[in-house]
């Protein structure tokens, strides 16, 4: 014998009962999605080109600016607008840097950890090319959140607020979480790269 509850079911005139409509997906932010449609234009990109930037199908990417998005919409939204954010940083470490053997290998690195989803460390004396390395890794791989913490500065509050600043954080809402859930929610399996130089 099975229950069903109809209390949420429409019934037809002939007294049978339709199952409810079903949930409207959820769909990004659309001033956000216009902000991604213009950079489309902008750099004339397909919607392949744009989700490989984005670490999505084209697919995906055309249903989201046609306002038929399926999927997570929070993570989707996530993604583009850090993608948006930091695309003028960098655009400029790619027409202001070049690459030497130290600074490939330090991108060969990340590349490696961020696959494998590891945590990594890497080490060297100052002026060797870690923090170019890191720069340049980051121009070439749009999701990667990078950023710098002095010495004085690496406690746990220190790190918190340098990677709430890394990130496109406006959507924010002070009254309702603590920045550390926000980021928590922000990054829970999207299995994006976070280098702390």
């Amino acid at each position: 014998m099975s229950t069903t509850n109809i209390d949420s079911w429409g019934e037809v005139p002939d007294g049978r009962h339709l199952p409810p409509e079903p949930k409207q997906q959820e769909q990004p932010d659309a001033a956000l999605l216009e902000r991604l449609a213009a950079y489309k234009r902008e750099h004339e990109l397909t919607d392949n080109d744009l989700g490989r930037k984005l670490g999505v199908s084209g697919t995906m990417v055309n249903r989201a600016l046609n306002g038929k998005f399926a999927g997570n919409a929070r993570t989707f939204a996530a993604r583009v607008a850090d993608f948006l954010r930091n695309d003028p940083a960098r655009r400029r470490v790619r027409e202001e840097s070049f690459a030497n053997a130290f600074t490939r290998g330090v991108a060969d690195f990340l590349e490696t950890v961020r696959r494998t989803g590891d945590v990594g460390l890497a080490y060297s004396p100052a002026g060797k090319g870690k923090t170019m390395g890191v720069a340049l890794h980051a121009a070439a791989n749009p999701l990667v959140v990078a950023f710098e913490l002095a010495k004085w500065n690496c406690g746990a509050s220190g790190l918190e607020r340098a990677l709430f600043a890394a990130v496109e954080n406006r959507a924010w809402k002070r009254n309702n979480e603590s920045r550390g859930e926000f980021l928590t929610g922000r990054f829970k399996g999207s299995r994006r790269l976070v280098v702390v130089d």
